[in-house]
């Protein structure tokens, strides 16, 4: 069973992609300047 999850965001956003193990790559969007606390998350 397929699942989709679509969002539709206006704003300044950066992504941040961080590799939690070897085979789990996590990505998020952040608004510019609060890239620190994206990480942290």
């Amino acid at each position: 069973m397929s699942t989709y999850l679509l969002a539709f965001v206006i704003g300044d956003l950066v992504a941040i992609h961080e590799q939690a193990n070897e085979r789990t790559k996590v990505g998020i969007y952040t608004t510019r300047g609060k890239e620190d606390q994206g990480r942290f998350a």
